[in-house]
């Protein structure tokens, strides 16, 4: 490689793709002191052939001073401290780091943020103290806000990404607020799913499927190795889950329809709610919503959300519940000074507040 201009003082105008990548390329080469071609290609996941011309860009366009290294059979700067004249971070490369940066309060506490963390460092150890600027002020315009989160023990996640590993068994206590006791539950974890901004544990009890809250686990320990999981079609499931929860094996899954204020239809209309639901416009502005439902709680918690805006339809066992709820707050709120008898709201298939 020369490491000579083309003639005429300015580089020729690039593609922001190529600029990107030559970058990401000039960024390995500094990294590993003598990556080859074949090594820059799968990093880029582009061709060697299309590496070559990302090269010859630098060298002849940009003036890098790159060396080909006979003994590792790859490319080095001559000048360690060589640097684009203006080399900048755009937003397919600030992105990302905000991204990753933000990542990382999700393992908190756990023994994947430290490694993550490690990563992140080796690839802002490469930046200049330009970009690392561009990097701060980037950051402090962009924010991550979400609802309040349950707490999770640093121990119990350790414990799971430790079963998933090594296929074993997970033994730990488990419970809700409706609950009075947390009870004992042995489990082979399956999956993490990180799921509205809550951590969540599929896995297999009893030859059954179960997905649990991550904060509700407990006391969690290994034990003994899990027998192989039973061949089943993940993306079925996935594509059947209304909001946290997917079907349980085996339960009939109820059908919820629900109507829309005209006033609350566009705000529902920004949303898929699931992959297998009927939208209707009515002609004076309502919506009809209807999709299958595995967890009627989750849809009574959902419904109940859109408060006067909502009419749930079906099935029964559902609107009888919410016509309940809204009773008893009605009854709790028309009447501050006097304590009013409530409904028992335990009416549901899958127990609510059992």
């Amino acid at each position: 490689m020369s490491g000579k201009r083309e003639s005429g003082g300015e580089p020729r105008r690039r593609s922001r793709e190529q600029e990107g990548r030559a970058l990401r390329v000039l960024r390995r080469i500094r990294r590993s002191s003598g990556a080859t071609k074949a090594e820059l290609a799968r990093a880029c996941g582009v061709s060697r052939r299309t590496i070559q011309r990302d090269l010859r860009l630098l060298a002849d366009v940009y003036g890098a001073p790159l060396r080909y290294c006979r003994e590792t059979g790859g490319f080095v700067l001559a000048d360690p401290a060589w640097r684009f004249q203006h080399e900048h971070l755009d937003l397919s490369d600030l992105v990302p780091f905000v991204l990753a940066r933000e990542a990382l309060r999700v393992f908190r506490g756990a023994n994947l943020a430290q490694p993550l963390a490690a990563i992140i460092a080796r690839q802002e150890k490469d930046l200049t103290e330009t970009e690392r600027a561009e990097l701060r002020a980037f950051a402090g315009r962009v924010s991550f806000e979400d609802e309040p989160r349950r707490v999770v023990r640093p121990r119990v996640l350790n414990a799971l990404l430790a079963a998933l590993r090594e296929q074993r068994l997970v033994r730990a206590t488990y419970g809700t607020p409706a609950e009075n006791r947390a009870r004992v539950v042995i489990f082979a974890p399956r999956r993490l799913a990180w799921i509205g901004g809550e951590w969540y544990v599929d896995g297999t009890e009893r030859g059954r499927a179960r997905r649990y809250a991550v904060s509700r686990l407990s006391a969690a320990v290994l034990g003994g190795a899990a027998l192989p999981e039973p061949r089943a079609d993940r993306g079925l499931e996935e594509r059947k889950r209304f909001l946290r929860f997917p079907p349980p094996a085996g339960r009939e899954v109820a059908r919820v329809k629900v109507r829309f204020t005209a006033a609350a239809a566009p705000w529902v209309l920004e949303r898929v709610w699931h992959r297998q639901q009927s939208v209707r416009r009515k002609r004076d502005g309502s919506l009809l919503l209807d999709f299958p439902a595995p967890s009627l709680f989750e849809a009574f918690r959902w419904s109940m959300a859109w408060g006067p805006e909502v009419e749930v339809l079906e099935p029964a066992a559902l609107r009888r519940a919410v016509a309940a709820a809204a009773r008893n707050m009605a009854a709790i709120h028309g009447r501050p000074r006097r304590r009013a008898a409530l409904e028992d709201l335990r009416v549901l298939p899958d127990g609510l507040f059992a």
